[in-house]
């Protein structure tokens, strides 16, 4: 899925990482910086998840989305899937001393909280 997310028009990187959920058990949840300043993140959103559906069948589960302004990195460029994990499941978690910028994590939770849809 990630690889499908980061084909797309407009997208600079993207994750996607398993969400725990009641009843899927996990499902997937993008997260995407856009090139440049994205005018429609709606659209931006919409067409990933489109281009996942389309690529890899109705049986795909990627329904949620977010636009970002970055991703957790450590500062060796490596993506903290593990944290973003924890945010999105809403459990305590701690800034690794590698992170690159340790307000990435507070921007995504802001996100997260702004959003309906998680």
């Amino acid at each position: 899925m990630e690889e499908i997310v980061a084909r797309q028009k407009g997208v600079a990187e993207c994750a996607v990482i398993g969400a725990q959920d009641p009843v899927k058990g996990m499902v997937p949840i993008a997260f995407i910086v856009a090139q440049g300043r994205c005018a429609d993140d709606a659209a931006l959103i919409q067409q990933a998840i489109k281009a996942v559906r389309d690529e890899l069948g109705p049986v795909a589960a990627l329904k949620t989305a977010h636009v970002v302004d970055q991703l957790p990195k450590t500062r060796s460029g490596k993506i903290l899937r593990n944290l973003m994990r924890k945010i999105v499941d809403r459990v305590p978690f701690d800034i690794p001393a590698t992170i690159e910028n340790p307000s990435v994590a507070d921007d995504i939770a802001s996100v997260l909280a702004s959003s309906p849809t998680v």
